[in-house]
């Protein structure tokens, strides 16, 4: 397969997605902070492969991920049509739309959430924790004003935002690391991590852990999100 003129292929499906969706290319180049010419080459580049290199690109966990890692933060930007679209969008509609398949539908049917989706946000969930954690334990003679979802590190000469995350992704996740690694059975809830001396005993091996999460380690046991939204698994 010819390699894509975007390394992120996250971001060539950002762009192949919001084009899906109607979006101009100068539209989708400004929304994304990229060139024109990017957008143009990654269509040409995603319209020119043989079906099975598309299918290889542009799959629904692919999709799912890229929803949350480059669309999540245009919410406030996309027009509610555009984004009606984004949300309901899954690959074939992609493939569809750059000749690839055919579509026996114009309009996109209802999309119902995907675990895949799910556990894209709690990757990165996992990632931000791990972060703070590991600012919190690195900082020595700080002051914590908030917990580790939401606050920050204050010196005698700096102060240092940590990574805003999500309480109930956060509280989810936990159910999920619980079920994984034993590590974790021993933890309520993150809103005890309030200071340095609070993460004392969360180990490197811990750390590592939410770094296999975030990097996509597939996630077992249930949380409520998954009994409500996914009853089969």
């Amino acid at each position: 397969m010819q390699h894509p003129p975007v390394n992120d292929l996250n971001r060539c499906t950002a762009i192949l997605m919001l084009r899906t969706a109607k979006c101009k290319q100068d539209e989708v180049a400004e929304y994304l902070g990229t060139a024109k010419t990017n957008v143009v080459a990654v269509e040409k580049w995603f319209r020119e492969l043989h079906y099975e290199e598309a299918k290889a690109v542009c799959f629904d966990h692919a999709i799912d991920c890229t929803r949350v890692l480059e669309l999540d933060d245009l919410k406030d930007w996309l027009q509610k049509q555009t984004q009606d679209k984004v949300d309901k969008m899954d690959a074939i509609s992609i493939l569809g739309h750059y000749c690839h398949v055919k579509i026996k539908e114009t309009k996109l049917s209802v999309r119902r959430p995907r675990p895949s989706e799910h556990h894209a946000r709690l990757a990165i969930t996992a990632e931000k924790l791990r972060l703070n954690i590991k600012d919190l334990k690195q900082t020595r003679r700080a002051v914590m004003v908030g917990n580790i979802l939401s606050g920050r590190i204050k010196t005698s000469t700096t102060e240092q935002e940590l990574q805003s995350v999500d309480r109930l992704d956060a509280e989810r996740l936990l159910s999920h690391l619980k079920a994984m690694y034993p590590d974790f059975k021993g933890i309520d809830n993150w809103h005890g991590f309030d200071g340095r001396e609070s993460v004392t005993n969360f180990s490197i091996m811990m750390l590592d852990e939410l770094k296999e999460v975030s990097h996509g380690r597939a996630i077992r046991g249930t949380c409520e999100i998954c009994k409500s939204s996914f009853p089969k698994v």
